[in-house]
């Protein structure tokens, strides 16, 4: 199947469409909202995107704040700069933490434009896309209710060399990392 990429902007942040068929359509399927790692943007996983659109979803790249069409020109100075350790920790998690904020309104933008269907949202990343995907259902989980199923399957994979937080860390705005490893489902926060 050949799949079609549509460039949008979904509440504050930079996104890429890729879908096989009408949109419309496809969300009925389900969409996927999928975040990528440390210093990439959406276009470095279209071809990720591209076969969750070949599977019938609906998949939505999202820019992280701070990376793709939001990277400042001296991103990588200014990551450089940085020593190892709290200083380069706290920029790090800020960026996860402001990106994992906007993900109800990326979610409202979808919904209320018809691309997304109650109860047929998933929410994915890559290593600091994964972060984004654990903070994100937890800024807001009341909104949410509804809108994103009751277990999202968390594809947090980490690289060589990457530390992950270990099960239980607390991470930007008290979220838990709820599980270790990849395709660990992870609870809704609240009871239903």
């Amino acid at each position: 199947m050949s799949s079609q990429s549509d460039p949008l902007l979904l509440a504050s942040a930079p996104a890429l469409m890729v879908r096989c068929s009408d949109a419309h359509a496809t969300n009925e399927r389900g969409t996927i909202l999928f975040y990528h790692g440390f210093g990439a943007n959406k276009e470095s996983y279209l071809t990720t995107l591209a076969v969750l659109a070949d599977a019938g979803f609906l998949a939505v790249g999202i820019d992280a704040v701070g990376h793709g069409a939001r990277r400042s020109p001296d991103f990588d100075d200014a990551i450089a700069a940085l020593p190892p350790g709290p200083q380069l920790e706290a920029a790090f998690l800020g960026m996860v933490r402001d990106t994992a904020r906007e993900v109800p309104a990326v979610i409202d933008a979808l919904a209320d434009r018809g691309l997304a269907a109650s109860g047929r949202i998933g929410v994915a990343g890559w290593s600091m896309g994964g972060l984004h995907r654990l903070c994100g259902s937890r800024c807001r989980p009341a909104h949410l209710r509804g809108r994103v199923g009751t277990r999202i399957t968390t594809v947090a994979a980490t690289m060589v060399g990457e530390s992950a937080p270990p099960p239980g860390a607390i991470l930007p705005d008290g979220a838990a990392v709820a599980g270790g490893g990849r395709g660990q489902a992870c609870p809704a926060t609240s009871s239903e």
